[in-house]
């Protein structure tokens, strides 16, 4: 697992990490994991499903995990 390819280097927007593959959802929480960081992950794909029950609010900003087909890591 490579996670250099997906490091953000736009100094203005707020994840470490984005468009990682959800394949890659479990070793990337394991590895920070191992580091002792805590991460928060948002999950990036289509947001107008119609089995979406969020509000449209909610439905703007990320999709639910289930929709996804990638992700972006946030340090807390």
């Amino acid at each position: 697992m490579n996670l250099s390819l997906y490091r953000n280097t736009n100094p203005y927007e707020g994840a470490a990490y984005k468009n990682i593959p959800m394949a890659w959802l479990v070793e990337t929480r394991d590895y920070f994991r191992a580091q002792d960081l805590k991460i928060r992950v948002r999950y990036r794909g289509p947001r107008n499903n119609p089995r979406d029950n969020r509000s449209s609010i909610n439905r703007q900003q990320d999709c639910a995990k289930e929709f996804a087909d990638r992700f972006s890591v946030y340090f807390c």
